[in-house]
């Protein structure tokens, strides 16, 4: 190797895993299942990684002379990894881990260390050279924990750091260390904890030397050689990880969803193949504790996925659980859409067989997705008899915990064959009465005449139609089946009828190669668009993967449709409801697809006047929207949530997270100001600012003995907190984000007038009765509205409260607790004990932080000095050290929250927590519930991290404020972006951000850069230092 990389010092196994039922016990004899006999070793795993993710890496370490040492090295040698400093210790066997997996996932352990500790002169000797030898700016990983045998650092370690100090070299943490690792024998550690190397004032910076820096090890993910950071694949078939892996590949284009579920199986412990459209939804009455509920969810659909096959004269029907898997990817290419499977398999009968699936749900024709089978016998020929189907006996039974509830929304009232080669079937959701039709079209290649219309064999029942068609088959001719399939609802625009839709669909449908081609053009459009690139494979994989989910959920399509934003897609978790995640989704879409943003704000607009009802029956003026919304713009937030702990029913008053309001302005302002887009505004947009402030204004009540107005019985970002400890109803007083961003959005409203034309300020003030009285107690209530401040003994004075009272809360240290009780979630485990998280300062997520996060610091400073108070810096870091140390961080977007909140106060604790935030979902140790459903605001939170945080974009209403805060960590970065129809590029390269403006523009663009003033005209390039 010629320049610097990682040398990677330690442990070397040979492992023998199986999975068991149960854990181990002493003195117990259990049956154990899917033996293998993978690689291992803490640092084995470092180098085999770090081979994966393309950086050099040599191994340094000790095997035995035997036949395991061949077992411990394989992996290796398959990935290039440099094997000359692995020496043998004679008369030794090979280190071995025995390792057995149980249901939940836990591995109990056992290691014989042998050669691990078998450690010579001669080898300790290789080893120091190795490192002496190696090229300046490489790096060394080793172990520094004590050993399971008790031993607490190997010779060859102390001496190989003794002399890598001495060089200046990087010295990178044991991945042991990290409380992600995974155990020895693990080839795949969630967290490799590497440090960055230093800055030598003689050698090549850490920038220039290809070492992994923290680098992010997504589980058993894998990249693929040569696809740069576009694909990501699975190359093991693992049962109980299936319904995570088909959350993870979902495909969808914005109006249609599909989980990746393998079309062979049906919905079971292990798949669940479910298929969605944007906005259909359907309400059903359950009763819990005693009292009737309703609760609108996300139907799950027909499924059309069913395609399978088995050789003629056997009864089952393939199945991946049958066979013995000899080779097995399974692919997401996020660049194309598409996920693939390639799999070499032996059946009970000795046969052996090469499948490759591929899929796609079209982003090019969005009623249409499809699917291709190509099955090559390797060894074996006969008749294959293919089964493909359309299934309507489904349920909404994806998530545990609404299990109870009803979840069977659909009734099939049409199952028939049309044409030789087209099925239909169509179903109508029980309460909402949507027609959903499915046509499809199922052919083989090459033609046989087993696969004629003759040849067709058609089953059904009261829920499905399937049609059985046979091919001859000889080793290695491939036999190719694909099936086309269009959707339809009677929700869909510009139809007469969905059955009849479908059909003409599926017919004029073009075979699957040109669907792809089509396919694949339209997202290579898309991306060109989209993409935010970066320079670290890791990172550029996971944004990339975040931006891809973000993508199929929020399309070119999206606007045809009156749809919101799902908080976890559209999936079953959370019912497919809309919260306020579109908060995080904003300031990326605003700068490159402003008509979805435009979209999801008339997804509120058209449910005004539901919110307007919503206030008059509580009481309030204006506009009171649904912290929960589905199709009608009513309140969905469930009234009782399950605690899969206790088995029991807890009260859910999360209904009045009022701040929702605020979140839906603050969208609509951003906005405006990235687009300029004064019709919107002046048609739609002021009123519904207008309406809000209004409720809030109706809300805030004056204390005569204070002066000050004050919001009670609120419930802030924080979902720990719903109640006052013995209080007999919900809700707190003052909650901080709440007031404060109910005055930012009655400032906007003072504000809005000065942005529309005269004529339409006057008109709507007339249509809203909107008279100098209001507007002059909205600015009394924006520059009178209470803060509470608070002392710590801890962390000082001058603390910006939560709520009122939450400094008297019982002290809990959430790290602490949840090593005590890793059982779950910290409110599900203390309402076990019979005790309520209402009682203890801890916070599920950002609260008081999420100001931090929305509100530039000054913005922040300024909004609390026009209220007469004072936040100085030192109050800011304060207040944020505070929070920090009682947050749980149980919701995916508390670790974006803080990554933005930190960007310029603490970078380093900004980049750990950007880098877990990075983790969501991908690392199954941060992917708890999305087999349920994926966590789109989080994924949305990395973009704006990127670019409104580090990079320090933010659009005003006449131009940009530019205030980069890039962390070193982050290398280039380059994306394209519009602001009021001018397009731009920019490149970071180190601290330095560059900014080109499109020769094409129409205007100079202002921008303001901290004290600096800067016209940037078209085709003019400027650079601009981070701070």
């Amino acid at each position: 190797m010629d320049g610097p990389f990682i040398l990677s010092l330690g442990s070397i196994n040979a492992d023998f895993q199986v999975r068991v039922d149960e854990p181990l016990e002493s003195g117990r004899t259990l049956i154990a299942s899917d033996f293998s006999r993978p690689g291992g070793g803490k640092t084995a795993n470092v180098a085999f990684l770090a081979r994966r993710l393309g950086v050099p890496a040599c191994l340094l370490g000790r095997v035995g002379d035997d036949d395991l040492c061949e077992q411990a090295l394989a992996p290796l040698c398959a990935t290039e990894v440099d094997l000359r400093h692995v020496t043998t210790a004679r008369g030794c066997p090979t280190a071995v881990s025995m390792i057995a997996v149980s249901s939940d996932g836990k591995k109990s352990i056992l290691l014989a260390t042998n050669a691990n500790d078998a450690w010579d002169e001669d080898a300790i000797r290789d080893t120091v050279d190795a490192i002496t030898g190696a090229p300046d700016g490489s790096a060394l990983s080793s172990s520094r924990k004590p050993m399971p045998s008790g031993q607490h650092d190997t010779p060859a370690s102390s001496s190989s750091r003794d002399v890598a100090s001495t060089r200046d070299a990087t010295a990178l943490r044991d991945p042991a260390s990290s409380p992600d690792a995974a155990p020895p024998g693990d080839p795949s550690p969630a967290s490799n904890g590497i440090e960055p190397a230093p800055h030598s004032p003689t050698g090549p910076s850490a920038s220039s030397a290809p070492v992994i820096h923290d680098a992010l090890f997504f589980d058993d993910l894998c990249p693929i050689d040569g696809a740069g950071p576009t694909c990501l694949a699975f190359d093991h078939f693992d049962p109980d990880d299936e319904r995570r892996r088909e959350s993870l590949f979902s495909l969808g284009n914005g109006i249609l969803l599909t989980r990746a579920a393998a079309p062979e199986e049906r919905a079971s412990t292990h798949h669940y193949p479910g298929t969605y459209r944007a906005g259909c939804y359907d309400r059903l009455a359950s009763e819990v504790e005693g009292e009737p509920v309703q609760l609108e969810s996300l139907v799950n659909l027909p499924s059309w996925l069913p395609l399978t096959f088995r050789v003629k004269g056997e009864r089952a029907w393939f199945s991946l659980h049958h066979v013995e898997i000899l080779v097995y990817r399974h692919t997401l290419d996020m660049e194309a859409g598409l996920v693939t499977r390639d799999i070499t398999f032996r059946d009970l009968a000795g046969r052996s067989t090469r499948l490759r699936e591929q899929r796609l749900v079209s982003m090019a024709q969005h009623h249409l997705a499809a699917l291709q089978i190509e099955l090559t016998p390797l060894d074996w020929q006969g008749t294959l008899e293919i089964r493909s189907a359309l299934e309507g006996d489904v349920e909404n039974t994806n998530v545990q915990r609404f299990k109870r509830y009803d979840n069977r929304h659909l009734d099939v009232i049409t199952r028939e064959a049309r044409n030789p080669d087209i099925l239909v079937l169509g179903a109508r959701t029980r309460q909402s009465h949507i027609h959903i039709a499915l046509a499809s079209r199922t052919r083989a290649f090459p033609p046989s005449p087993w696969c004629g219309a003759a040849a067709r064999d058609l089953h059904q029942d009261d829920t499905s139609i399937a049609e059985h068609l046979q091919c001859d088959v000889a080793p290695e001719h491939p036999v190719r089946i694909e099936k086309i399939v269009a959707l339809f609802t009677s929700r869909d625009p510009a139809i007469s009828e969905p059955t009849e839709a479908a059909l003409l669909a599926a017919r004029g449908a073009p075979d699957f190669d040109a669907l792809r081609a089509a396919h694949v053009a339209t997202w290579a459009r898309l991306w060109a668009r989209a993409c935010i690139t970066l320079e670290r494979p890791d990172h550029a994989r996971a944004t990339r993967f975040h931006t891809f989910h973000l993508l199929q959920t929020a399309s070119p399509h999206t606007p045809q449709f009156d749809v919101g934003f799902p908080a976890r897609g559209w999936q079953e978790a959370y019912h497919g409801h809309i919260f306020w995640d579109e908060l995080f989704l904003f300031p990326y879409l605003d700068l490159r697809f402003p008509e979805l943003s435009r979209a999801f704000l008339h997804y509120r607009t058209r449910r005004l006047d539901e919110a307007r009802l919503s206030a008059r029956q509580h009481g309030y003026d204006g506009a009171m929207f649904p912290w929960r919304s589905a199709s009608t713009g009513r309140e969905e937030t469930p009234r009782f949530q399950l605690n899969l702990l206790s088995g029991r029913w807890m009260n859910d008053p999360t209904r009045l997270q009022r701040h929702i309001g605020a979140a839906i302005a603050y969208n609509l302002w951003n906005y405006f100001n990235a687009t300029g887009d004064t019709d919107f505004l002046a048609d739609h947009g002021a009123e519904l600012l207008i309406e809000i402030a209004r409720f809030w204004a109706s809300i805030a009540h004056l204390d005569a003995t204070t002066g000050r107005y004050e919001i009670r019985g609120v419930i802030g970002p924080d979902e720990y907190h719903n109640a006052y400890p013995g209080a007999a109803s919900p809700g707190f007083d003052n909650n901080a984000y709440t007031n404060l961003m109910a005055v930012w959005t009655l400032c906007r409203a003072l504000e809005v007038f000065d942005h529309l034309p005269v004529a339409r300020g006057k008109e709507l003030r007339d249509i809203l009765r909107l008279g100098d009285d209001e507007l002059a107690r909205w600015d009394r209530i924006s520059r009178r509205m209470r803060l509470v401040f608070h002392r710590d003994p801890e962390h000082g004075d001058g603390l910006l409260s939560q709520f009122e009272g939450f400094e008297r809360l019982k002290p809990l240290d959430p790290r602490a607790f949840a090593e005590r009780h890793p059982e779950g979630r910290v409110d599900w485990v203390l309402e076990a004990m019979g005790d309520t998280a209402d009682a203890y300062q801890v916070t599920k997520q950002a609260d008081v932080i999420m100001l931090f996060y929305l509100l530039p610091c000054g913005e922040l400073t300024d909004l609390v000095n026009r209220l007469g108070y004072e936040l100085t810096d030192d109050q800011g870091r304060r207040t944020l050290a505070y929070y920090l140390a009682r947050l749980s961080h149980e919701s995916s977007l508390s670790k974006v929250a803080c990554a933005g909140a930190l960007a310029r106060i603490d970078p380093a604790a900004s980049w750990d927590y950007f880098q877990q935030a990075l983790r969501n979902d991908l690392d199954r140790a941060h992917s708890k519930s999305a087999c349920e459903g994926l966590h789109l605001g989080a994924f949305a939170g990395t973009t704006d991290i990127v670019q409104r945080h580090y990079l320090g974009i933010r659009p005003q209403t006449r131009g940009i404020r530019l205030d980069p805060a890039i962390p070193e960590q982050l290398g280039c970065v380059r994306f394209a972006f519009q602001y009021h129809r001018d397009h731009f590029e920019v490149t970071t390269h180190g601290t330095t951000l560059t900014l080109r403006a499109s020769p094409e523009n129409r205007a100079a663009l202002k921008i303001v850069n901290r004290t600096r003033l800067e016209l940037l005209r078209p085709g003019d390039t400027a650079d601009f230092e981070s701070a």
